[in-house]
């Protein structure tokens, strides 16, 4: 009970969300919102009071899903650490918006932004001092994931929701999930000198079989959720485990 407490304290010193980070939060929130309800303002014809309460319902899942994810990474980051602060891709969300518009509505991209983490001493009392390396940014990008799927199987849990509510919610949560695992910022490394910080930048850049480890587990957990419930994110880890250790023996790259 000591370190929950602990852990907890130092959160709320070091970890809470400001209000710029909230902002963004929900700016990065409400463009999701848009793109995944563009082809849901009427069935046949244009209604705008029904496109605008998808918008407000999508953007809402959109939030929730961000607000959880990011919670959990900042959570992680004061444990090791680390102060965080969630920033969100501006040049991404452009692109997300308009691949949206040129596709019709088909959620190719969505570009979720980042924590960027820098050291506190106050933090790292009684430790040597230094800044974040890979093993701590991959650590803390798959607690993100890790508080994503324990978040879903919450939602499936929850037998006063409608199956379809269900189905929205978890499926476009762990959607977002999967979509910060894409490092399409490492592509605007030199063209735009963006510093790389969503989840895949930070698992990716650790080592190849973290990055198979965190795929692995929260694909597995997404499909098995429907049937198993709270024991899919068990199987998800044994699974993602066993991805991590074959890549190791086997794979051609494979590092601790």
């Amino acid at each position: 009970m000591a370190t929950i407490r602990s852990a907890l304290s130092k959160y709320k010193r070091f970890g809470q969300f400001t209000y710029s980070e909230l902002f963004e939060l929900l700016l990065t929130s409400i463009t999701f919102g848009f793109i995944l309800s563009f082809n849901k303002w009427g069935n046949e014809t244009f209604n705008a009071e029904i496109g605008f309460r998808n918008l407000i319902g999508y953007s809402a899942i959109s939030l929730l899903a961000m607000l959880i994810m990011i919670f959990g990474s900042k959570f992680a980051a004061v444990q090791f650490g680390f102060e965080s602060k969630y920033k969100l891709w501006k040049t991404g969300l452009g692109i997300s918006f308009l691949a949206c518009v040129l596709t019709n509505g088909i959620p190719i991209i969505l570009t979720t932004g980042g924590l960027v983490l820098k050291s506190h001493e106050g933090l790292q009392t009684g430790k040597f001092f230094r800044g974040p390396v890979r093993k701590h940014r991959s650590h803390i990008a798959f607690f993100g994931i890790f508080s994503l799927v324990i978040y879903a199987t919450i939602i499936k849990s929850l037998k006063f929701l409608p199956e379809s509510t269900t189905k929205i919610i978890i499926n476009y949560s762990l959607l977002i999930g999967a979509f910060s695992l894409i490092p399409f910022d490492l592509l605007f490394v030199t063209v735009q000198k963006k510093i790389p910080n969503s989840n895949g930048c930070y698992i990716i850049g650790s080592n190849i079989s973290r990055y198979i480890f965190v795929w692995v587990f929260l694909i597995s957990s997404w499909l098995l959720i429907w049937f198993v419930g709270f024991w899919s994110l068990i199987i998800g880890i044994i699974l993602g485990t066993i991805a991590f250790i074959a890549w190791i023996l086997w794979g051609p790259y494979g590092t601790l």
